[in-house]
């Protein structure tokens, strides 16, 4: 018993003296690889505006000794079980700081090679979570998601339904506040419409009559960003930069001159310096990434810590806190990391159900994170809130395709895509690219169900898109774009 003892105080005595060696070598040598990690975690895994990086939930398998408890079983979560079976490998404690840098520097796509892959579960352990709630029915009940559906009511659907009145979003005055805040709601509705022509019309009009203002340029540079995003139309890489860039100059001005307590000034610079930053993660260029997503928190803190009430910054914060606890909360136990998940979770339901302008944004963000933590229902609740309401919305694809092909059955999988394909279709801004990751997802749910010929249809239709070969091949590409297609090509070999 002594020699336990003495052995159980030695053994604490060097997991602190670890910690203390871990935290130095942090904050000193290996300080810009973790910065970089952060970033990378914090905005290619919750996403503003969407993520670009998307996970395929086949191949990024969670690790055995923190793998989420089971769903209780139903006959589409079985099907689902069964097209998309998780792997578990066993843990490594040896988890190093290079593996840590893993993350800033690979994409977490389809085309991912299955060796970096097993090197992303070693990592994912250290953030992976430790606690699970226990889901109460099967994710795709349909009594457990209809009865919830019900209960979310955002108070930007009341804005949109009449409900409520659209509230002032900017702080010039009363007058010209209430003119521009309508052209901001008539602009919003026309891009929830799926119609981003519209909608940047309206929104370029603003500068009209406040062109001094962040307001001007704020709601067109996120237009921008959703067709660079979400249609893979890389036309508008320079006209996202010119936007972002005027918005923060003029926003900065602004608080300089005018009003230095315009909240809503301080949250289109924080937004504006956010959407840069992923635009950079886009092209893999992590310096810039990291000091535009944080000088853009600083200033989504400082909206909140002026007016507890402004619920949209929370959209951002919320998302900081999820992702760093959960990747790097390396020095934090498990009720501390924990408690910082949740806190996270909080505040994007906040800024979901209370929020003007992030309240959507906020809704893909917990879509990410019920995704990761295996909360299907949850997930899905949100997911059909979105599809209810505002289904030409492109933006809600991509991480509702992640937790579908995680969560449902492939006849259900198969459906979504080709709904996806349709709201595509309808889009002006779209080119052969924008089709990508829905043919190449529907093309692999057909494999796995053993329907090949399916399968080699949809991407012989895929090769024949116009412009396809140059558009990827293009230098305006995400390098994750050309992976998809390298992708696609390898299955379509398979066929033959």
């Amino acid at each position: 018993m002594y020699h336990k003892s003495i052995l159980s105080r030695n053994a604490y005595k060097s997991r602190n003296a670890c910690k203390i060696v871990l935290n130095i070598i942090l904050t000193s040598t290996y300080k810009s690889r973790l910065l970089k990690t952060l970033l990378s975690v914090a905005l290619l895994s919750g996403g503003a505006f969407g993520t670009e990086k998307p996970v395929h939930t086949n191949e990024f398998r969670s690790t055995k000794p923190f793998s989420p408890p089971e769903q209780p079983s139903s006959p589409n979560t079985a099907a689902a079980q069964n097209s998309h079976t998780q792997q578990h490998r066993p843990s490594d404690s040896n988890i190093t700081v290079q593996q840590l840098d893993f993350l800033a520097s690979q994409q977490f796509d389809l085309a991912a090679p299955l060796s970096q892959l097993d090197q992303l579960d070693q990592l994912g352990q250290l953030g992976h979570l430790l606690a699970q709630r226990e889901q109460v029915s099967s994710p795709n009940t349909p009594t457990a998601t209809t009865q919830s559906q019900n209960k979310i009511l955002t108070e930007q659907l009341k804005i949109f339904n009449g409900d409520l009145a659209f509230p002032s979003i900017v702080s010039i005055s009363p007058d010209l506040d209430e003119k521009l805040s309508a052209k901001v709601s008539e602009g919003m509705r026309a891009v929830y419409d799926g119609n981003y022509e519209t909608g940047l019309k309206i929104f370029n009009s603003l500068r009209e009559t406040a062109d001094y203002h962040p307001v001007s340029y704020v709601y067109s540079s996120v237009v921008y960003y959703l067709i660079f995003v979400d249609l893979k139309n890389y036309e508008y890489a320079a006209r996202l930069e010119e936007e972002l860039k005027k918005t923060i100059k003029v926003g900065k001005r602004w608080l300089r001159k005018n009003n230095s307590d315009d909240i809503w000034a301080k949250f289109y610079i924080g937004v504006a310096y956010g959407v840069r930053g992923l635009f950079h993660v886009s092209y893999d260029n992590y310096t810039k990434a990291f000091s535009d997503a944080f000088r853009g928190l600083k200033y989504m803190r400082s909206a909140t810590e002026q007016s507890k009430d402004f619920y949209d910054s929370f959209y951002a914060i919320g998302l900081y806190d999820y992702w760093y606890a959960t990747y790097l909360g390396l020095l934090m136990n498990k009720y501390q990391k924990r408690r910082q998940q949740t806190k996270g979770i909080a505040d994007l339901k906040r800024a979901f159900e209370k929020g003007t302008l992030a309240s959507s944004f906020a809704g893909l963000g917990l879509i990410e994170i019920y995704t990761y933590e295996n909360r299907f229902e949850q997930g899905n609740e949100v997911t059909q809130y979105f599809q209810s309401n505002f289904p030409n919305f492109l933006n809600i694809y991509e991480n509702t395709g992640k937790l579908y092909i995680k969560s449902k059955s492939p006849p259900e999988i198969i459906a979504f895509y080709k709904k996806w394909q349709e709201s595509i279709s309808k889009n002006p801004y779209r080119t052969s690219l924008s089709y990508l990751i829905s043919d190449y997802n529907l093309a692999a749910t057909y494999y796995k169900i053993g329907d090949k010929e399916q399968s080699k249809k949809i991407l012989t239709t895929l090769f024949a898109r116009k412009d396809i070969d140059s558009l990827v091949n293009s230098e305006l590409n995400p390098n994750y774009v050309k992976d998809y297609y390298a992708r696609s090509q390898e299955l379509f070999k398979k066929l033959n």
